[in-house]
């Protein structure tokens, strides 16, 4: 782990006291969340760690595997189509993760997936963490619409979008 990476890490387990999003700026990321509930059948679900869990920390886990594992956690891969999606935010780590099951990462390109993790990942860099999360959002659902557009007809009820700040 590199020195200022551990510094963040290690920092952040405190906390900052200041949240990412004010309350306005988390509506806006969930209403653009629900948007795409509309377009596509896939689902896709935020996740924001302000911190570093104290176990992550210790066991110096990284941004990707904790990513693996909050999917794991949310059952996003228990979808009729195998088409659900995380964006996996660690704001200590200034990194952005995205986990697609199977069913969509067979119609993407790693390639598309990278450019939505440089797009955040240059706007984290700024602090602009509300329109590096819309911007994510808006390019996955552009793939998921592409993909599994919402005039195809349902096999189990869509789950909603969710949004975890931690």
């Amino acid at each position: 782990m590199r020195p200022g990476r551990a510094f963040h890490r290690f920092r952040s387990l405190f906390g900052s006291g200041r949240l990412a999003f004010s309350k306005s700026e988390a509506d806006s990321v969930r209403k653009e969340l629900e948007l795409g509930v509309r377009s596509h059948l896939g689902e896709l679900s935020l996740a924001v760690e302000q911190t570093v869990p104290l176990g992550a920390f210790r066991k110096n886990i990284s941004p990707r595997e904790r990513a693996m594992r909050v999917f794991s956690s949310l059952h996003m891969w228990d979808t009729a189509r195998r088409n659900g999606v995380l964006i996996y935010v660690s704001l200590p780590d200034k990194a952005v993760e995205i986990v697609a099951d199977r069913g969509i990462a067979l119609k993407t390109t790693p390639d598309q997936w990278e450019d939505v993790c440089r797009r955040m990942t240059k706007l984290l860099s700024i602090r602009d963490y509300p329109e590096a999360a819309l911007q994510g959002i808006r390019m996955v659902n552009r793939l998921l619409a592409e993909h599994f557009p919402a005039w195809e007809k349902q096999q189990i009820p869509h789950r909603h979008s969710q949004v975890f700040v931690h």
